[in-house]
């Protein structure tokens, strides 16, 4: 029995929980959840708190007992669960905080974060650690010696639909996801005849305002079949974060042959899905989205990729086998 720890499970957002979700769909053991959010539990999940809070941390720890197989998901979860857990255990990093350089909403919060993560890696983890992404790996190889294993998505192959010229923004609205770009982006592509839509819920960081003033631009909360239209609608998502570690949404646009307008977060440009994904910054970003016009790409390699090595069944396999290995 492998009992799993994630602060979040569909259809709450975070790709923690839904590694956790395809293991449960996809594993060889038996395995339990132990998750946050309001929803009644399951036989396989169980949600310890309404948030992830010291009261989800204290029934967390409850929960494990010696000899136990713990999966962490999070450096954050990793940390306040560290004590319980064994050498044969895994924690998986989806993404780095304080070991990634970057401008915090919170100069406090990013170094206590930055320190608490240098301190952890470097003297207290003794689990296994897997990452999803290229640039996490790289940046831990000095302190312990972590798996790369990516995300995956559900893919059998691709479907014929239409393509209209049509971009989406899916994501949330923060900082970190940088909504000024995205809204330049989208007022660029509108003026070479897209419609844009932005999704994600408002808020505070919402710039309902400027997108009111775009024709062609649309915005607001969609659901997953809505996300699933505009993305086998659109020829692009645009998704150019300031930091992230492999979101899943990049390769649920792929499945639907929408190709990413992204920074290169997480390094990768180095994998290879990246001659699929368009690479910009603010500075080059109109000159590279207007090459991409050109571009037609070979999708019958793309698919390989996908079915062979990206498919959720195959990722669920590797974790498998790195759990064999330590049994």
């Amino acid at each position: 029995m492998i009992k799993i720890f994630c602060k979040s499970f569909p259809p709450e957002l975070g790709g923690d929980g839904i590694v956790a979700e395809r293991y449960l769909e996809y594993g060889e053991r038996d395995a339990l959840v132990f998750t946050v959010g309001n929803q009644k539990d399951t036989d396989r999940v169980r949600y310890l708190s309404e948030s992830y809070d010291r009261n989800y941390v204290k029934k967390a720890r409850d929960h494990i007992c010696d000899g136990d197989f713990v999966w962490c998901h999070s450096t954050r979860l990793a940390i306040d669960l560290h004590r319980y857990m064994d050498r044969d255990d895994f924690i998986t990093v989806h993404g780095l905080w304080g070991l990634i350089p970057r401008s915090s909403d919170s100069w406090f919060k990013y170094q206590r974060n930055r320190v608490a993560e240098y301190l952890f890696f470097k003297f207290m983890c003794k689990s296994n650690v897997t990452v999803v992404s290229p640039y996490s790996k790289r940046k831990l190889d000095g302190f312990v010696d972590p798996f790369y294993v990516p995300n995956g998505v559900d893919f059998s192959g691709f479907k014929n639909f239409k393509k209209d010229k049509k971009a989406v923004y899916l994501g949330r609205h923060h900082p970190q996801k940088d909504i000024g770009f995205v809204t330049e982006i989208s007022k660029y592509l509108v003026s070479k005849g897209y419609r844009v839509h932005i999704g994600g819920k408002t808020n505070k960081y919402s710039l309902q305002d400027t997108w009111d003033s775009i024709d062609g631009l649309s915005y607001g909360y969609l659901d997953q079949d809505e996300k699933n239209r505009w993305l086998r609608g659109s020829k692009f998502l645009i998704q150019p974060s300031k930091w992230e570690g492999f979101p899943l949404t990049l390769l649920e646009s792929l499945k639907y042959k929408c190709i990413p307008i992204i920074r290169d977060y997480s390094e990768l440009s180095s994998i290879d899905l990246s001659k699929y994904f368009i690479f910009i910054d603010k500075e080059n970003y109109k000159e590279k989205i207007e090459k991409a016009f050109e571009i037609n790409h070979d999708f019958n390699e793309l698919e390989k990729l996908l079915k062979s090595k990206y498919n959720w069944k195959k990722i669920i396999e590797r974790y498998d086998k790195l759990f064999k290995k330590n049994d």
